[in-house]
């Protein structure tokens, strides 16, 4: 299991590296090219999907397909699955219809609430309309990626989305260099996400196939674990949503589509850093409902113990290194005339620093439907705090009030989820303290080091950028390895270095 485990992990983490690296170099040219608004405006766009603000609709269809797929491959019922895979496709149909023909009709409206200006208002109408049609694919699409990831096909499923972001990464340039309007970057992305949900529907049809699995019509059992379950998903993917995708659309209204783009531009890499170190718990779901349909459970509790000395390990040197080099990083990046920005993307950091040491454990106790209830109750006192601090300071410090909420309800929260998840794995929570805050003292000061540096030297190039980061990660890691980890840490250590080296 642990080299399945790090070797899909380890496929995850270089497609979204891959993926977020040419999303994040595509930033400076959009930018450069069609101006900050029309960059918003962009931006919008794709904040009306599922992946996106919409998410809110897709009541969990992903996860509870995985789980459903890797419950059957534990147990072998693969009758229930088929049902409950019926069930979960019926329910995307409805729903992408429904958003569709709403955000359709709404499109001139939508337009409006932006305060787009008369320029672009008509492409962007049209961009909404475009959107509306895609939903009809991208809510089902859902599904069919939640089955590829319950066969644990995590090679075809990350080499897909790479495709897809490649193909929108280069139809983009391709507009910019014709001179073509932002429109046709929209556009680009819509048509590669449909392609992509289009390929894996393809995929999971067949390893469904595979097995002798195919949806079908559910039953009664099926239709109430399905909705329980998508109800539970529903209440945490609206607060998932409100976290991050809705503020763009708040921002949006409240202060323009200018505003949304600074935004953008301080959250995205935050955003890329926590999508892409959280990887390190993406191959957990299928595995933790394998274990649950073999009435293993006990064994995740020693998963998620070992995750709160290793996930800190690998992940706190890269989040306080950018939060100190969070200057130089925007200079060169975007330019430095966004640089002034740069103690709101240290802010912006909290939030990825604190998620990412709750993801691995979160991952597996989205098997259990009383863990997800609490977390959502906890979750909820975290949205109200990040509304009522960005609505609070909005005026005086415009969409950058949003960082600032998003920041301090994470930081609000974090106990109390930490202290959710020990009770729930029958742990104490005093060792996973032990564990995360001796590392996040030694980041600290690699941060305040970089920090340093990048005021001492007036003008850092890429190259000095990327070796400094690169002496502050090594430095890190050296530190925290040889004063906080144990035998048994660093023997683990060698297992997955050993097994993702052998490509096992």
């Amino acid at each position: 299991m642990l080299a399945g485990l790090a070797r899909n992990t380890a496929l995850s983490a270089l497609a979204f590296g891959i993926n977020g690296l040419i999303a994040l170099a595509l930033v400076p040219v959009l930018v450069a090219s069609y101006g900050i608004a029309a960059f918003g405006l962009v931006v919008l766009s794709r904040t009306l999907l599922p992946t996106g603000a919409l998410g809110a609709l897709d009541f969990g269809m992903a996860e509870t397909a995985t789980q459903s797929v890797g419950r059957a491959r534990g147990s072998g019922d693969w009758s229930r699955a088929s049902q409950e895979i019926g069930f979960l496709l019926a329910l995307a149909a409805a729903i992408g219809l429904l958003a569709a023909g709403t955000l359709a009709a709404a499109a001139p409206r939508v337009a409006d609430l932006f305060h787009v200006d008369a320029a672009h208002r008509e492409s962007f109408a049209a961009i909404l309309v475009a959107t509306a049609a895609a939903l009809v694919v991208f809510f089902p699409g859902l599904v069919a990626e939640g089955v590829v990831k319950g066969f644990e096909r995590f090679g075809v499923l990350r080499g897909v989305e790479v495709l897809a972001t490649l193909l929108y990464a280069g139809a983009s340039v391709a507009a910019v260099l014709a001179g073509l309007s932002y429109a046709a970057v929209a556009y680009a992305f819509l048509g590669a996400i449909a392609a992509r949900y289009l390929v894996l529907g393809t995929v999971a049809a067949a390893a469904m196939r595979a097995v002798g699995m195919r949806p079908a019509l559910w039953g009664r059992q099926a239709r109430e674990e399905m909705t329980r379950r998508s109800l539970l998903m529903f209440h945490g993917k609206v607060l998932g949503a409100l976290q991050m995708p809705v503020p763009p659309l708040v921002i949006g209204a409240l202060v323009g589509p200018a505003g949304v783009g600074i935004y953008e531009v301080v959250t995205r890499l935050p955003r890329f850093l926590k999508s892409t170190l959280s990887l390190l718990a993406s191959a957990v779901l299928p595995v933790a409902a394998r274990l649950e349909g073999r009435g293993a459970s006990d064994r995740l509790g020693r998963l998620a113990e070992k995750s709160f000395w290793l996930v800190p390990y690998a992940t706190f040197p890269v989040l306080f290194a950018a939060g100190g080099l969070a200057r130089p990083i925007l200079s060169v990046w975007v330019g430095p005339e966004l640089a002034a920005y740069w103690p709101w993307l240290a802010v912006m950091l909290v939030f990825p620093v604190l998620n990412i040491c709750l993801t691995f454990s979160q991952s597996m106790l989205q098997v259990r439907a009383d863990y997800i209830a609490a977390s959502n109750r906890i979750s909820t006192l975290g949205i109200v705090v990040q509304y009522a601090v960005s609505f609070a300071l909005v005026k005086p410090l415009g969409s950058m009030s949003f960082v600032l909420g998003i920041a301090l309800a994470s930081a609000a929260v974090f106990p109390f989820q930490l202290r959710l998840i020990a009770r729930a794995l029958e742990l104490d929570p005093a060792p996973l303290w032990s564990a995360l805050l001796p590392q996040a003292a030694v980041a600290l000061a690699a941060a305040a080091l970089g920090l340093a540096a990048s005021f001492a030297i007036s003008a850092i190039s890429l190259p000095a950028l990327a070796a400094i980061f690169g002496a502050l990660l090594v430095a890190c890691w050296a530190a925290a390895y040889g004063l906080f980890l144990g035998d048994n840490a660093r023997a683990l250590l060698g297992r997955l270095a050993s097994s993702l080296l052998r490509g096992a």
